[in-house]
């Protein structure tokens, strides 16, 4: 789906040599910038406003083939809900990898079941990636939903989600708003920047938000940033 879903492009970050500078996925999974992020043993990019294959061309990953293969994460952040897009790919070096044994029935199972500890490992890393990047309190959305419309070809689709977050009463008002706005053909950074001050006003209403955003007082006076 990626947009406006807010995609994340997880590593593996394992390594049997001890670096002080990092792994080699490290070192250049990285060089994304801001939106990189290490959580325990996984390696997280992101780049508001584009979707997967964007945030890995725009890292500049797509030549490194040696790299392992990513695992991909949607967000949909309208609803404050994480979810595997594809299948669960990441691997480290050496699971499965002994030449005398890993065609044993033992072997097999062990790894299935490894497998399965290590996808719930790393979705739990994915969330808490999201959580700092997109969903874990009201100043990250705001962040989040500001860059992403900022860096958008398609900022209906923004629109189009953000609805799904407010109540009847709140999209009520959010239609009478939107007829000001074309956004069905190329804006303006100046439209962008009304639009985005216009839905970034809704997100101080919690009167307006479905539970999921307006029940949760964590998302509203949380305890420490979550970056």
């Amino acid at each position: 789906m990626c947009e406006p879903c807010h995609s994340i492009v997880q590593y593996p970050n394992s390594d049997d040599d001890d670096r002080s500078s990092g792994t080699p996925v490290e070192q250049h999974v990285s060089r994304i910038g801001e939106w990189f992020r290490k959580i325990g043993r996984w390696l997280h990019l992101s780049k508001m406003g584009n979707g997967h294959s964007e945030a890995i061309k725009i890292a500049k990953l797509e030549t490194e083939l040696w790299l392992p293969t990513p695992t991909y994460y949607e967000v949909d952040w309208w609803r404050r809900y994480v979810h595997l897009d594809g299948g669960f790919r990441s691997h480290f070096g050496r699971i499965g990898r002994n030449a005398l044994d890993m065609y044993s029935a033992e072997n097999l199972a062990a790894n299935r079941n490894l497998r399965v500890v290590l996808q719930e490992e790393a979705l739990d890393a994915a969330k808490q990636y999201a959580n700092a990047c997109s969903i874990g309190n009201m100043t990250t959305f705001r962040r989040f939903l500001t860059t992403s419309l900022q860096k958008t070809q398609t900022p209906l689709k923004y629109v189009q989600r953000f609805e799904l977050m407010l109540t009847r009463a709140g999209r009520d008002l959010l239609a009478k708003k939107m007829k000001h706005f074309q956004l069905n053909r190329r804006v303006s950074a100046e439209t962008i920047e009304r639009l985005t001050k216009g839905l970034l006003w809704f997100t101080r209403k919690r009167e307006l938000l479905i539970p999921e955003w307006a029940d949760d007082k964590g998302l509203w006076v949380p305890q420490k940033p979550c970056w």
